[in-house]
């Protein structure tokens, strides 16, 4: 048991990005004796402990001194003490002996708590929320709850249950039905939120001077419809500022992707902001901030808790995702020969918002040595002293941003040749950006282990930048490993999606939506390659 254990712990570690929830059921073990099967449950929550699962459920009917050596052990791992009532249990929903087994397993020290129910009738459903209530009205911060009915007849407080309700999933089947084993899918459940009016369908949108060829609609809007969402995800017919007076009239705006050249610009018409839009100095994406019906403005922690709702439109929020999605470029791509230390050194070619992202993205990764390039050299200096300034009282470092004033220099004798390089030139520059053209001087590619080429552009798609690295990778034989444009497009989006929503991204189907709909120019990618780049981007 405890190897087939390991197994799929590392199996859903290798192909999943969700933490993991260990529950044991030993209703169907086969164990007859009851000492076995008691000996065989806590031998298994030991080898979860020792796999360090984000979440393990225990069985608050179990011995209490066990179950509490248990928790002690817990390390990093997150307790979920569980009770499950039986259909034929006598103890109602409304019974003072629900809330008091709740404070029993807060007392143990579970994190989390579950209570559910066989539901035997659908008033029961009713009961459980009259119940959640009365424990949310507790005086002073209290474990988080999951209480809902199992069964049937219980599905209508599973859709309203908030934490980890347990979903099944249509691939899913069963040669007989128990009572245990969840009915409803996830988007089901979100669907019958929408259905209710609990959730309210939104519009979202991009802003920026050049988005008739985004991928972002077919990103988003598939996500939505995957997951149950009723929203709706376009592209203005006169994409321009002026827009947002008409969005800040309508109580169903959800939020907007911004693109260039309005990142920075936006970014002094907010609110409020987060710290990463703060940091970098440029944002791509805002999100409405509403307040109840007797004014004022919900706090950013509410208007997180109401992100599927609308509602009057009082302010802009802004954040930016550009950064994580070049963060995970980089990782994805960066050897074990070139992990982060204190010799790293990273290059950024441009200096428009998409830049300030690359370069917190590397302060971010713990690189504290950043060469910046830009054709306009004001430009690249404006940059660098904004980093330099946020870095002064936030890392342990003064000067993390160095200007490359010519591409005709050395590179800088005091520091070691980079082994990240983030390209950010625009497939369509305005004056002051670099060319689109741009390819890398060969004397700033000296790093003798290679390293990671994050090409920002993607129309086109192989670009000048890319070509080049190709050929030197095959004279030099180093390891330069690239990422292309469409890897950081998909990435920031479904960042972007998960921000919007507040959901988990559908990260396969988003990826999917954008190599289906991507044309090139030699057209659209055929199913080879299309499975090839999932393969990649998708494990």
């Amino acid at each position: 048991m405890a190897a087939i254990i390991s197994q799929q712990v590392a199996v859903l570690r290798r192909n999943s990005r969700t933490p993991i929830i260990l529950s044991v059921d030993m209703t169907s073990s086969g164990l007859g004796r009851r000492d076995q099967s008691n000996s065989c449950y806590f031998d298994i929550l030991e080898q979860g402990l020792r796999l360090a699962v984000e979440y393990l459920v225990v069985d608050l009917g179990k011995n209490r001194a066990q179950l509490a050596q248990v928790v002690r052990a817990r390390g990093n791992t997150k307790i979920i003490g569980q009770h499950v009532f039986e259909a034929t249990s006598r103890v109602k929903w409304t019974d003072d002996g629900c809330v008091t087994l709740y404070n029993e397993a807060e007392k143990l020290g579970c994190q989390i708590v579950r209570l559910l129910r066989v539901a035997t009738n659908r008033d029961e459903n009713a009961a459980v929320l009259e119940f959640s209530n009365k424990i949310h009205a507790l005086p002073g911060d209290h474990a988080p709850l999951i209480a809902y009915n199992i069964g049937r007849l219980g599905r209508t407080s599973q859709v309203f249950n908030s934490i980890l309700t347990n979903v099944t999933h249509p691939a899913i089947t069963r040669s007989t039905e128990n009572e245990r084993d969840p009915l409803i899918t996830s988007r089901d459940a979100v669907k019958a939120l929408f259905q209710s009016y609990v959730l309210d369908p939104l519009k979202f949108c991009i802003l920026g001077s050049s988005v008739a060829y985004s991928l972002s609609p077919f990103m988003h809007n598939g996500a939505h419809q995957h997951s149950g969402m009723s929203h709706t995800y376009r592209i203005p017919d006169s994409p321009s500022l002026d827009i947002l007076d008409e969005l800040r009239r309508d109580p169903n705006f959800g939020g907007s992707s911004v693109v260039q050249p309005w990142r920075v610009e936006l970014y002094h018409k907010l609110s409020a902001k987060s710290r990463h839009a703060e940091a970098i100095g440029a944002i791509n994406t805002i999100m409405p901030l509403r307040g109840p019906s007797e004014g004022g403005m919900y706090s950013l922690q509410e208007q997180a808790s109401r992100r599927n709702q609308a509602g009057p439109v009082l302010g802009w929020y802004g954040e930016n995702t550009d950064w994580v999605g070049i963060m995970t470029c980089i990782n994805r791509h960066l050897s074990p020969r070139n992990a982060i230390s204190a010799k790293t050194t990273g290059l950024v070619i441009g200096a428009g918002g998409m830049a300030r992202s690359a370069i917190y993205a590397m302060l971010r990764m713990g690189c504290r040595k950043i060469f910046i390039n830009n054709r306009t050299l004001s430009r690249a200096e404006e940059v660098a002293r904004h980093f330099n300034s946020w870095a002064s009282s936030q890392v342990d470092s003064v000067e993390v941003v160095r200007v490359l004033k010519s591409t005709q220099d050395d590179w800088p004798e005091d520091s070691n040749p980079p082994s990240i390089i983030v390209s950010c030139v625009p497939a369509d520059p305005d004056q002051d950006e670099a060319p689109a053209n741009f390819e890398m001087p060969l004397q700033w590619l000296g790093s003798p282990t290679g390293g990671v080429v994050v090409e920002l552009a993607y129309k086109p798609l192989d670009t000048p930048l890319l070509k080049q690295m190709r050929r030197i990778r095959t004279d030099t034989g180093r390891s330069w490993v690239l990422s292309d444009g469409l890897e950081n497009v998909i990435e920031q989006g479904i960042a972007q999606w998960e921000l919007m929503t507040g959901r988990k991204a559908p990260r396969r189907l988003m990826t999917l939506e954008v190599l289906r709909n991507y044309e090139g120019e030699s057209g659209r990618f055929d199913e080879k390659t299309i499975q090839a780049r999932l393969d990649g981007v998708c494990s």
